[in-house]
């Protein structure tokens, strides 16, 4: 139970990172476009590209724990990768 909840909390932190990113990616087409019509500087531009970059990396990072805890959920409910390991050997 505690693999499954796990996975599920780690999809759902992924589907909500997912978010935040296109979110971060209008506000740095926002800024792009407020900047080359004068309305603010380039340091604008700059911290959205910056928050962009950080929602990638808790992205990325949320991805790779997803990862992780179906790698323990299978491994709770016994494996299963026993045959993969014998293909890989002929």
């Amino acid at each position: 139970e505690d693999a499954l909840s796990s996975l599920a909390r780690e999809r759902e932190r992924t589907q909500k990172l997912g978010q935040a990113l296109d979110a971060s990616r209008r506000s740095v087409a926002l800024a792009q476009e407020l900047h080359e019509r004068g309305v603010v500087d380039f340091f604008q531009v700059l911290d959205a590209q910056a928050q962009q970059l950080r929602v990638e990396s808790q992205l990325v990072q949320a991805q790779t724990q997803t990862s992780g805890r179906a790698v323990a959920l299978y491994r709770s409910l016994g494996g299963g990768w026993e045959g993969f390991e014998d293909a890989s050997q002929e």
